[in-house]
């Protein structure tokens, strides 16, 4: 299971977890067709985390939230 936290600015998050000792697992990667970025990091201890920018948009044009 992967949590998803969704970010203002999913570069300026990348480089606030990579000052913090975090690791950027899986670069930005824009979904093709939406308004959406994700990206994939790790805490010092090594749990991975989902960041997304555009996500709550992109879940609300699908129609999965009002």
């Amino acid at each position: 299971m992967t949590v998803y936290v969704e970010v203002e600015d999913i570069e300026e998050a990348l480089s606030q977890a990579e000052k913090l000792a975090g690791k950027v697992v899986s670069p930005v990667h824009e979904v093709p067709g939406k308004q959406l970025k994700v990206a994939f990091i790790a805490d010092p201890e090594g749990h991975v985390l989902g960041l997304s920018q555009g996500l709550q948009n992109a879940l609300k044009q699908a129609g999965y939230t009002r």
